[in-house]
């Protein structure tokens, strides 16, 4: 199968590289042939190849360039200046002498040359191309957490089920702050926790359209930003459609291309048949997430259970949030067993399941008071 790889690296060579060095265009299947039409700034280049992984090659229309090729063949050259050239708009091209000249002197010269040749896989070779482009990608997890940097991550619902709240818990147990998460809320659905727990964060829920322009225009790499909830994000369109759905999360996927990790929050309704869906066109939700969540309540926890990944390297594992009432009243109920109790021991004692909770939320759920070497667990009243 031959495929084309786009690849970005510290630094570029130039396009004469290949016909100045041949041993260089000998080695067929260890070859990084360059076409590089304009700089590249460093910030962009993690985005650029992003927004290859995600919508294929075409996405080259919105940066007017096309990057590093891994070639198999030449075939494959003519091959992807031919997808190139049928599907980059010719405005954008003109403005571009070099991005002209790379995409039509270059591939009229492969197209005399291939053609001449009577070769009659060109079509299975672009379907090969296109599909590697869509293979599914692969991204690293925000430590602590079910969900995956720039990527876009969907967690849906039903009403009051927690998914805010516990999103929010997810980041703060995390040890993410303000400097890291921009929480944009429409949905204003808050009690006094919720808004003590988002105040540690870039909280907005003024002005959030014009924000969004703006943070659509800057680098977003190391960013996580939380859209609450999606339905209040649609622009208008209708949600319940599959052409006002896919509008809505080809808006969020701009985020991720600037480098952003997106957590969108989606609200749910009940199902017969699947207990619940995804309120929305749910096919073309899930679709157009990377990986999609759904949150399930247990008396002493929510659960993140994955649904969907498009992600290569996604787990499928049931990610476990402890609710902090219940973790109190067993951490409450083992002191109770106990005339005197350490807080070593409190922690072996606890459900394994739990104790990471616990050490993060320590100074909420009990008192320590100090005798001599021993810290002794007491009970407090509120968390």
């Amino acid at each position: 199968m031959i495929l084309a790889l786009f690849k970005v690296r510290e630094k570029l060579v130039a396009p004469s590289y290949r016909k100045s060095n041949p041993t260089h265009h000998d080695n067929m299947n260890n070859t990084e042939y360059i076409i590089n039409v304009e700089d590249i700034p460093a910030r962009k280049r993690e985005h650029l190849l992003s927004c290859y992984r995600d919508n294929g090659i075409t996405t080259c229309r919105e940066y007017k360039t096309v990057v590093r090729l891994l070639r198999a063949s030449e075939l494959v050259e003519y091959v992807v200046l031919k997808k190139l050239a049928d599907d980059m708009p010719i405005s954008v091209v003109k403005e571009n002498p070099k991005l002209y000249d790379l995409l039509y002197k270059s591939w009229n010269k492969a197209k005399e040359k291939y053609e001449a040749t009577r070769i009659d896989s060109i079509d299975g070779l672009l379907l090969n191309v296109t599909e590697y482009f869509n293979m599914p990608k692969s991204a690293k997890l925000i430590e602590g957490t079910p969900f995956y940097k720039n990527s876009l991550n969907l967690v849906y619902g039903l009403s009051k089920s927690g998914k805010s709240f516990s999103v929010a818990q997810l980041l703060l147990e995390a040890k993410l702050t303000a400097a890291d998460v921009i929480w944009l809320d429409k949905d204003y659905n808050l009690n006094e926790n919720m808004m003590s727990m988002l105040s540690k964060f870039s909280w907005m829920n003024q002005n959030v359209e014009q924000l969004e322009e703006k943070l659509l225009a800057v680098d977003g790499k190391g960013k996580i930003l939380v859209f609450d909830s999606l339905k209040d994000f649609s622009k208008g369109e209708d949600i319940d459609t599959n052409k006002g759905s896919q509008a809505i999360m080809e808006y969020l996927r701009e985020f991720t291309k600037m480098g952003y990790t997106v957590i969108t929050i989606a609200h749910a309704t009940k199902d017969k048949d699947r207990g619940i869906k995804i309120k929305g066109n749910e096919e073309t939700i899930k679709s157009k997430s990377d990986i999609v969540f759904r949150l399930n309540n247990n008396a002493d926890f929510r659960e993140f259970e994955v649904v969907s990944s498009r992600l290569a390297n996604g787990s499928s594992e049931r990610f476990k949030c402890y609710d902090l009432n219940a973790v109190k009243s067993k951490v409450d109920a083992i002191i109770s067993e106990h005339e005197e109790i350490t807080v070593r021991d409190l922690t072996n004692k606890l459900p394994s399941s739990i104790r990471s909770t616990f050490t993060k939320y320590q100074n909420e759920l009990i008192e320590v008071v100090e005798d001599g070497k021993k810290r002794i667990a007491k009970c407090i009243q509120t968390i």
